[in-house]
């Protein structure tokens, strides 16, 4: 019986004293999510990092189109998709899930849309490079010759990509090198012009290095656009950069400038964007 007392007495006083701790450890909390700990009141509730369910914004999940993608290619995805939101909230995360999908959150945007018309657009950011063959141009060699830095050289005219262009190439160089795009010939190509005069290219000296080339992006972070759709955005950019900027940043840069007949006919090296 008093074995039995004590034990009644004592699960009684556990009892009580459990309830007095647990008391005690909610009103500690509730003291820290008011005042939060230190100066900088870690810990209280005006601190919390709100969900997107509570702050609101944007979670959208992509999978991949092509089967079976690579590990590189899903987080070269990853780090694109980082880049493109990163100037969008403070808050934004971007993760990989399973083995071909990424996911997006945006918390506490006030534009939901903007920011999904700004994930979906292929190289919003600029972020963009195409590849293209060698050796498409169609040359016509003529009889014309003439002399450039002392080598001989021999006419060859090309339609490329919209410019009609007039090259000197030399026999005497055996290398298929030109300026810019400008190869596939028997000799290397010392000038070239097209012909509206826009452009134009000229050798002024001709020297042998060791240098080594390096690349100059790491094209597997940037999205891969086809030739023309990056042209076209170019030429958005540069007709359009000053509002484009405006809308960006929310800063007033001014008026786009208004180009006069000379500048308008102005364009790019290639012109087939169009």
């Amino acid at each position: 019986f008093l074995e039995k007392e004590i034990f009644t007495m004592n699960s009684k006083t556990k009892g009580i004293f459990q309830i007095l701790l647990i008391l005690l450890v909610t009103a500690a909390m509730g003291v820290v999510a008011y005042t939060g700990i230190g100066a900088g009141k870690r810990g209280s509730a005006q601190n919390i990092r709100l969900g997107l369910d509570l702050a609101g914004g944007v979670s959208v999940t992509y999978e991949a189109t092509k089967e079976n993608p690579t590990a590189q290619e899903m987080s070269d995805t990853v780090y694109k998709m980082q880049k493109r939101v990163e100037n969008e909230s403070t808050e934004a995360s971007v993760y990989q899930e399973g083995s071909n999908r990424v996911t997006v959150d945006v918390p506490d945007v006030e534009d939901p849309q903007a920011v999904l018309d700004k994930l979906g657009k292929a190289g919003a950011l600029e972020f963009g490079y195409y590849t293209e063959p060698l050796g498409e141009i169609q040359w016509e060699i003529g009889d014309s010759t003439k002399n450039v830095l002392g080598y001989e050289c021999v006419m060859a005219t090309a339609n490329y990509h919209g410019r009609d262009w007039s090259v000197w190439f030399s026999p005497e160089i055996p290398m298929q090198e030109g300026p810019w795009k400008l190869t596939g010939l028997p000799g290397l190509i010392l000038e070239a012009t097209e012909s509206t005069g826009q452009h134009g290219f000229v050798a002024t000296g001709l020297e042998s290095s060791n240098q080594i080339i390096y690349p100059i992006y790491p094209y597997p972070q940037y999205d891969k656009m086809s030739r023309k759709d990056i042209l076209r955005q170019m030429r958005n950019y540069r007709d359009n950069g000053t509002h484009m900027n405006a809308a960006a940043t929310g800063m007033s840069f001014g008026k786009d400038h208004v180009k006069n007949e000379e500048e308008v006919r102005i364009d790019f090296l290639e012109t087939d964007y169009r």
